[in-house]
């Protein structure tokens, strides 16, 4: 594969990137076995991150336009959507991003064992 080559099994579980090219990200099952391969799952998923900025004292904290709320309202709100409205999860809603005959990066079109759901 053309990807950034990290040596085999990753063995400090170093953090790894990966740029697929478009011949590459075809056969997705395929590219994902190559990462395995590469030992990628061994670190994880997330890249690197910062933490936020953090404070020694919390009233030296300037919020310059607080919102107003009224607690009282915000519980009937919720109690009243948790009971009348059922959640919409993402894996819920069907239709995609993409349209029918793109192929390639289409995440609802990997080739995988998951197309066969609900066919």
């Amino acid at each position: 594969m053309g990807s950034e080559d990290h040596g085999a099994q990753n063995p400090s579980c170093k953090i790894m990137t990966f740029r697929p090219t478009m011949e590459e990200f075809k056969d997705f099952n395929r590219y994902v076995a190559y990462i395995e391969s590469q030992g990628a799952h061994r670190a994880g998923l997330a890249k690197e991150w910062k933490p936020r900025q953090t404070y020694d004292d919390i009233d030296d904290v300037v919020i310059p336009a607080p919102i107003q709320q009224d607690f009282d309202d915000l519980e009937r709100k919720y109690w009243k959507n948790l009971t009348f409205v059922s959640p919409i999860y993402g894996a819920d809603i069907s239709g995609s991003l993409y349209d029918d005959d793109v192929a390639q990066w289409n995440i609802g079109n990997l080739r995988t064992i998951l197309d066969m759901v609900e066919r």
